[in-house]
């Protein structure tokens, strides 16, 4: 040691080797990005990976075993990995099934453990994006030959095989939309993307092309390029509409800007819904019949009309709502409900009632929007009738 005023130094070295976990802490492994939501398309094929994540934990040299515990719906589209370490990845599975009209996403349940007994989980939703679908041929066809058999002297024109076959994608591009939908409208929006890792080459261009008479019925939004609003009048009633069973035709076509401008399309429907518009009316403001006192039970007196004007027409339903009794009958008269034949449910007194009021009305047979016809006056005179008895048989003599 130096004297006084010295400086005293020492030296200490110390030695960490840890193995295991840190001390006073209690041990955990921790799964990172999870939840998660990836979309691929539909035709991935098996082994590409479409999510990568990684696994913290608190102690040193672990093994992991991750799984796919659940799956919603269930299925064996996925597998997991260890790509190094503490980093996994998902990837489509050697069984691929993946298809977009089945089922358009599903939900994995990724489970890890490690070989200190810890575990975590997490959900990764896997979203399917549509792609176009080859028709495919049905029955022997489907196998790609068929062999068929005739006759030598069949006649030309004869059918000797009927071919049938099947679009996956038939359903995908067809929208339904009331005719009352208002202009502005979105229809639908337009999913598409540019796999060019360059910025230049990987920008495109939205254009529509409507079929013939779908010119001025639609249109891409002037905000938002990608959507489809209705631009123009649907009615479904319109003389020009039913020429077309009210089914647009549209091409969108996606264009690249870079050259050599490659080019994508996809045909998009729109089927326009019918909706209950109208209410139903008569033909006529009132009605006026006249009867006998001496017509029988189950006499014909008369019909009302009414029309519809919305398409397709819808059967109509007449009643009586009121009028029609009188003393000794609470109703006298009955209404066909689907003819609007008004007869008679009792012999009519013209002594007791010259003359009835009666108020019909007519309502379509929409099951969630009935409507109603404006309620109709039938006046109805009880005719009096001179009664004679018929007179007796006369004899050769001319006596009675």
């Amino acid at each position: 040691m130096d004297t006084i005023g010295s400086i005293l130094k020492m030296c200490f070295i110390v030695d960490f080797s840890f193995r295991g976990e840190i001390p006073g802490v209690r041990g955990f492994i921790k799964v990172q990005n999870l939840p998660a939501t990836v979309t691929i398309k539909e035709d991935t094929p098996a082994g590409v990976a479409i999510f990568n994540f990684s696994v913290v934990s608190t102690s040193i040299e672990i093994s992991l075993t991750p799984k796919i515990a659940d799956t919603n719906p269930v299925n064996n589209f996925f597998a997991i990995s260890i790509i190094s370490d503490m980093y996994l990845e998902v990837t489509v599975s050697d069984n691929p099934g993946l298809d977009y009209e089945t089922h358009s996403n599903y939900v994995l349940l990724i489970y890890v453990t490690d070989n200190k007994g810890y575990s975590d989980f997490g959900t990764l939703t896997v979203l399917l994006s549509d792609v176009n679908e080859p028709p495919r041929f049905l029955d022997n066809l489907a196998n790609g030959v068929v062999y068929v058999d005739f006759l030598e002297n069949l006649a030309v024109g004869a059918i000797i095989y009927e071919v049938q076959a099947i679009d996956p994608d038939r359903d995908d591009n067809i929208l339904s939309i009331p005719e009352t939908i208002e202009k502005g409208t979105t229809v639908v929006t337009i999913s598409c993307a540019d796999n060019d890792v360059d910025l230049a080459n990987s920008q495109f261009t939205i254009s529509l092309q409507p079929a013939l008479r779908t010119a001025g019925r639609f249109a891409l939004d002037g905000k938002n390029n990608d959507t489809i609003v209705v631009f123009g009048n649907l009615d479904f009633e319109a003389t020009s509409h039913l020429e077309d069973n009210n089914v647009y035709v549209m091409s969108v076509v996606v264009t690249d800007k870079a050259h050599p401008h490659y080019q994508d399309t996809v045909t998009v429907y729109v089927t326009v819904i019918p909706v209950n518009e109208f209410n139903p009316s008569f033909t006529q403001t009132s009605y006026t019949f006249n009867i006998s006192e001496f017509s029988e039970m189950g006499t014909k007196i008369g019909q009302v009309l009414a029309e519809d004007k919305d398409l397709p027409s819808l059967e109509l339903i007449y009643s009586l709502v009121g009028g029609g009794s009188t003393l000794g009958y609470s109703q006298l008269f009955w209404m066909n409900p689907a003819s609007g034949e008004l007869h008679l449910v009792a012999q009519p007194e013209y002594e007791q009632t010259a003359q009835y009021l009666l108020t019909v009305q007519a309502v379509d047979k929409d099951s969630n929007d009935p409507k109603a016809a404006t309620a109709t006056w039938v006046r109805l005179n009880c005719v009096f009738t001179t009664w004679s008895p018929a007179p007796k048989e006369v004899n050769k003599k001319g006596a009675y």
